[in-house]
This record gives structure tokens, C-alpha cells and sequence, in this order.
């Protein structure tokens, strides 16, 4: 019969007491062995004695079996009849009581039987009726019941009527077992196995699709520009692609070894605490790092990592690309190093138009030391030298000396080469140094410098020299748009004051040529310029310099005549403006 699933009701027909126990020692034997309550339910030929002495013929263990109930041997007396009376539904509910009791007892469910062999013609009808109901009875429990006939005590028609009732029916004769099935069981069967057959065909369709396109799915992801993987949630390497194996010069089995041999002993501190945060934290994340490459050169790659979660929202993997962007690396830092180049000239620049300026600072403070030292002289020459007189004088040339120090020191700052240095300081005293350098300038070109600026200025933090430089830029820049002016006051105007509660704004306003709308949408544009002898780039570096600070630079026509360019940077409590 195979394997008999819970549920099954099934019917024997025996011959004689030797076919009744070849059919149910094992079969007892086997519901111990799967941790089944087995009941066996006896009538005649068989007595308890015999069928327990067959049972201990057969079980090794039945004594223990015995001992603890997993058996039970009862006549049809005790089960099937309740004072003579043959009661069909009494018995299937002693079955349902009786499997809550063993289910209960931690039994993986019941397998029963019960020899018919004392049923009388009385009794016929209504016990036909009761294995009907037990079919019912039984479908989805974990029950198996086996019922015996014996073949002499039964007619042809009483025969079919039994096999009909049961699922399947078995019978021993002239030392043969045969089966019979219903015809419902039998067309089961049928369609179980065309259905079977289709199954297994489909799967070995599915089977040659599924693989055909894994070897399509592999060439694809050993081809791909990149470097493949995939990282188990324990932080094991499940998967590396060709690509991976031919820069590393790897094995596989090294690879999966040491995932991180190939990192560069200075990055893998950094890189391996960050992994952690991403993989604490479950989210997409992406990082950059050198990786050694077969003949031991460290090239600088983009890291992207993306978990795959299931219904519940866990991780089952991790899958990763690395990207070899060394070349970009390189690309950026040639950029970086032109634009700080770039920067240099044009703060050199600017400091060049300020030559006259910076004379005329250096030479005034250095004439009075001079006339001051002179007098002191003379002061101390006399037949009654005044040392009074000489002292005064002395002060004066330290502190004309000390005045012209204070110029030097600024061109010094305005031309310093270096990285930038973010520390907080008042707006209000760049502007008022820048306007100090630019004096001369501005006096020179009969220039009105006017500064109006809130009182109580918060302090912002910033690099002060780059800040000075855009402040230098933009009040050069105004002094040449006014320098063509003739008909109208020449006036150079600076406002300082507060933006919005987190940035500070600064604004110069010119009352010169202005700049038409082409030119206004090109003003800040690399090596685009307005002068003859410009470079292009002072507008550029300016607001490349105020955004990396997290601020912003623009420029806005007057409502009367010249321009207004303005700059706003966070406060040091503030964010980007």
C-alpha cells in the first residue's frame, strides 16, 4: 500500500488467524516505532494472550509499550458494544475523545483496529453506516483505522458493500495479497499520476530555462564594468564576481578567506566602522576606498552596498559593486590644485592694481618714522637735550612703525598660500580692514567709500583671508566701474548686517556703468570678464568660495544707476543659507 497518510480508512479481508496477525504485528510495530497510541480491538479467533505473545515475537520493546499504554489490547465488547447494544455514533465519538486523550499524552497521533468477526446480521445495516460516517469522521484527523472481515462469514454482495465503504480494501487469499480500490480512489490515482507526469515534465522545463538563464545571468555579471559581491547578514562573503578575481589576483577560496586582504591597511580602520554603522542601521550606503591590485598598486573605488530584505523587513544579503574611479580622483585633484593656483593669481592680481595703494600705505608711515627719528635727533643734539620731546618723538616711530607692519601683514594674508583656516570673527572688522588696504585706491580714483554696517554684528565662522579676498574682489571690481563715471557723485557704498536669524549679509553697491543683462547672466562664468586686461576668474573664485562656506553670491541691477553684489554666510549657530 505504500505509505498511508492520517485520515486513512481501510478494510482487510482474512482467510485465517495466521493472515489476521501477518497484517497487523507490523502494522502495531510500525505506529510504535512513529510514536503513535496504537488499539488494537479483538474479537474471535484471536485472544489478548496471542496477540500479545505475536506482538512480543515481533517488538523488541513491547514489555515498555505495554507498561506505558502506547498499546492497548481490548475486546469488542469494551469498544463496540455498550450492554449488547451496537451504537454507531457512541463509537466514532469514543474514537474523537480517545485521540483528544493521546494528542494530549504528546502521541504524534492514533492508529486503531478492530476485528468485525463478532457483527451479526442484526447489526449489519447499522454498521455499514457507522464506516460510511467514519470516513467523514477521520478526513483530516491524525487517525488511521484498519478493519478485518473475515472472508467466510460474509456473502459476495455483503463483500462489495464493505470494500465500497472503506477506502481501500485488502485481502490475503491462497496465500496472495490482493488490493481493491474504489472506483473514486482509483480515478484519484489516475489523475494523480497524469498530473504527476505533467509536473515533473514542466519542472524539467523550468529546470533547463532556470539554468540557462543563470549561466546568461553569470556572463552578465562577470562582464559587467564593475566589481560584484554579495555579504551575508553575519558579515560573511557569499559572492564574488570574475571581475573581482582578476584585479585582486585572488583565489576564490583566499577571497572568501580574507574579504578584506585587498583594503588599504590606512583605510580599513575607517572603512570597517562605517560598514558597521550601515549594516546596524540596514540602509543603502556608499563609501570610497583604495583597493590593491594583483601587482600591488592601491587604486581609489566607489563602495555601494544595498541590503535585500523579505516581508518582515530582515536582511537576507547584501549586495555590492565596487567602481574604480581613480581616474576621477585624480581628474579632482588636478581640478583642486588648478583652482588653487587660479585663486593666487587672482588674489596676486588684484594686489597688482594695488600697487599705487599699497606704496602710498607703506610710504606714509615710513616718512614719519623718518621725520619723527629726525626730530628726536635734534632733541637730543642740544646743549639741554628735552628728553621729553625725544620720548614723544620715539613713541610716534613705534607707532608708525607698527602702523606700516599692520600693511605688510595684510598683503602678506591677502597673497598666504595655504589650506583654508575656519575660525569665527566679526564681519564688521574685515570690512573695516579691506577698506583701510583700498584707502589710497579709492582717494586716488576721488571714489566716496561709505560703510554703514548694524551694531552688534553676530560673528560668523569662516576662513578670514578667503572672506577678505571675495571683500577685496568685489570693492576693486566697483572702484573700476566707477572710474568711467564723470556726470554723477562717484560712491561706493557697504552695508553689513543681519540676513535672517542664521546668516549675516554684506553688500556693495557701486553707482557705476552696470552691467546689461548678457553680461549679467555670464558674470560669474570661469574666464569670463568685462575688463581688457582681466582674467575671468575673480567673480568665479569669489563664489566658489562663499558657497564652500555655506553661504551664497549674487548680484542685482540698482534701482538707480551701477550694480549691487551681495553675500550672505551662516552665523556660527546657523546652518547653510
Amino acid at each position: 500500500m505504500g505509505d498511508i497518510p492520517w485520515g486513512s480508512h481501510f478494510c482487510h479481508f482474512y482467510e485465517t488467524k495466521q493472515d489476521l496477525l501477518d497484517i497487523l504485528v507490523p502494522y502495531f510495530r510500525t505506529g510504535l516505532e512513529d510514536n503513535e497510541f496504537c488499539l488494537w480491538v479483538i474479537s474471535e479467533p484471536l485472544r489478548t494472550s496471542e496477540a500479545t505473545q505475536a506482538l512480543r515475537e515481533t517488538v523488541p520493546d513491547i514489555e515498555r509499550h505495554l507498561a506505558t499504554r502506547s498499546i492497548e489490547i481490548i475486546t469488542h465488547n469494551q469498544w463496540y458494544l455498550d450492554g449488547g447494544t451496537f451504537d454507531g455514533v457512541r463509537v466514532i465519538n469514543s474514537w474523537k475523545e480517545k485521540l483528544e486523550q493521546v494528542r494530549a499524552r504528546g502521541y504524534a497521533g492514533m492508529r486503531v483496529h478492530g476485528n468485525v468477526a463478532w457483527l451479526t446480521d442484526k447489526d449489519w445495516k447499522k454498521f455499514l453506516e457507522y464506516e460510511q460516517s467514519l470516513n467523514d469522521a477521520l478526513a483530516h484527523q491524525q487517525m488511521i483505522a484498519l478493519c478485518t472481515y473475515p472472508l467466510s462469514a460474509r456473502n459476495a454482495s455483503e463483500i462489495f458493500d464493505v470494500a465500497h465503504a472503506h477506502q481501500v480494501a485488502i485481502a490475503k487469499r491462497h496465500g496472495h495479497w490482493e488490493m481493491l480500490e474504489t472506483p473514486e480512489i482509483k480515478q484519484t490515482k489516475t489523475e494523480l499520476a497524469e498530473l504527476t507526469k505533467d509536473l515533473e515534465r514542466r519542472v524539467h522545463q523550468r529546470t533547463s530555462e532556470l539554468a540557462a538563464v543563470n549561466q546568461q545571468l553569470r556572463l552578465v555579471i562577470d562582464t559587467i564594468p564593475a566589481m560584484a559581491w554579495i555579504i551575508l547578514p553575519d558579515g560573511t562573503l557569499d559572492f564574488i564576481n570574475q571581475r573581482w578575481l582578476e584585479y585582486t589576483g585572488l583565489s576564490l577560496e583566499e577571497a572568501l578567506e580574507q574579504p578584506t586582504r585587498t583594503i588599504h591597511p590606512k583605510d580599513l580602520p575607517r572603512v570597517m566602522e562605517k560598514w558597521r554603522r550601515d549594516m546596524a542601521a540596514g540602509e543603502p550606503s556608499e563609501d570610497e576606498m583604495r583597493l590593491r591590485r594583483a601587482d600591488g598598486e592601491y587604486r581609489w573605488f566607489l563602495i555601494r552596498t544595498v541590503p535585500l530584505l523579505d516581508e518582515q523587513g530582515n536582511i537576507l544579503k547584501w549586495y555590492g559593486t565596487s567602481t574604480d574611479i581613480e581616474d576621477r580622483k585624480r581628474a579632482e585633484e588636478a581640478l583642486r590644485e588648478a583652482q588653487a593656483v587660479l585663486a593666487r593669481v587672482a588674489r596676486a592680481t588684484v594686489v597688482g592694481e594695488l600697487t599705487a595703494s599699497i606704496a602710498h600705505e607703506v610710504n606714509q608711515p615710513l616718512g614719519a618714522v623718518v621725520t619723527n627719528a629726525d626730530a628726536a635727533l635734534r632733541w637730543l643734539d642740544g646743549k639741554r637735550p628735552n628728553l621729553n620731546e625725544a620720548r614723544e618723538a620715539l613713541q610716534r616711530i613705534v607707532r608708525d612703525g607698527n602702523r606700516a607692519s599692520e600693511v605688510v601683514a595684510r598683503i602678506r594674508a591677502l597673497l598666504k598660500d595655504g589650506t583654508p583656516i575656519k575660525n569665527q570673527f566679526n564681519l564688521g572688522e574685515v570690512i573695516a580692514e579691506v577698506v583701510a588696504l583700498t584707502e589710497a585706491e579709492a582717494q586716488q580714483r576721488k571714489v566716496s567709500v561709505q560703510t554703514r554696517m548694524e551694531s552688534n554684528l553676530p560673528r560668523v565662522t569662516a576662513d578670514r583671508v578667503q572672506v577678505q579676498q571675495v571683500l577685496m574682489n568685489l570693492m576693486m571690481n566697483a572702484l573700476d566701474a566707477l572710474e568711467e563715471i564723470i556726470d554723477r557723485p562717484r560712491v561706493l557704498t557697504i552695508r553689513a548686517g543681519t540676513d535672517s536669524p542664521n546668516s549675516v549679509r554684506v553688500a556693495v553697491q557701486d553707482t557705476g556703468i552696470g552691467v546689461d543683462r548678457q553680461q549679467a547672466e555670464r558674470l560669474f562664468r570661469a574666464f569670463f570678464t568685462t575688463k581688457p586686461n582681466g582674467l575671468g576668474m575673480g567673480l568665479a573664485i569669489s563664489r566658489s568660495i562663499i558657497e564652500a562656506h555655506g553661504g551664497r553670491l549674487w548680484m542685482t541691477p540698482n534701482d538707480g544707476p551701477g550694480v549691487t553684489f551681495q553675500f550672505a554666510l551662516p552665523v556660527k549657530n546657523g546652518g547653510p543659507t
